[in-house]
């Protein structure tokens, strides 16, 4: 992902793997500490919450969906689940719970998605939430246009 962190309009993501504290590295340990809010499923986000300096947002597999759904106030970065929330139907399903009115609202919140970070075929791809909702084509990564090696980035209004 390209910006330096903590400029305006930029996001970290970060790996915390192997998942062991012993190993973090200096750089995840400064993001973390940085970060306002540090989002992720309860048990990555309990590996690392020694050096968290904001608040976390954790969720499992039973209230993932709930926990998306309390982005409003915040950019929103989501590490995807391959094979079946991919970033296409995580934007489909944004939409989809949403009233009517915040849908219209959501439909035209921008959407980064970021493709093999770290890897030589690195690639970002700038689009709205609508647009990505409409790849959607079913809830499995041969349905999904996006690479399994995904992160969705989206920007809340004020960005």
């Amino acid at each position: 992902m390209t910006g330096e962190s903590g400029s305006s309009g930029s996001a970290p993501a970060i790996d915390i793997w192997p998942g062991n504290p012993a190993y973090t590295t200096d750089v995840v340990r400064d993001e973390v500490a940085r970060a306002d809010i540090v989002v992720g499923f309860e048990t990555v986000v309990r590996y690392i919450d020694s050096f968290v300096g904001g608040d976390t947002l954790t969720c499992g597999y039973d209230d993932e969906s709930t926990t998306l759904q309390r982005f409003d106030e915040w950019h929103l970065l989501v590490l995807p689940r391959p094979y079946d929330w991919m970033p296409d139907s995580m934007a489909e399903f944004l939409l989809d719970s949403a009233s009517p009115g915040e849908r219209t609202r959501r439909s035209e919140l921008r959407a980064t998605v970021y493709e093999h970070l770290t890897h030589e075929d690195e690639r970002s791809a700038e689009t709205t939430l609508e647009e990505l909702a409409a790849r959607s084509s079913g809830d499995g990564s041969e349905d999904s246009a996006c690479s399994n090696l995904s992160v969705l980035l989206v920007w809340s209004d004020d960005s």
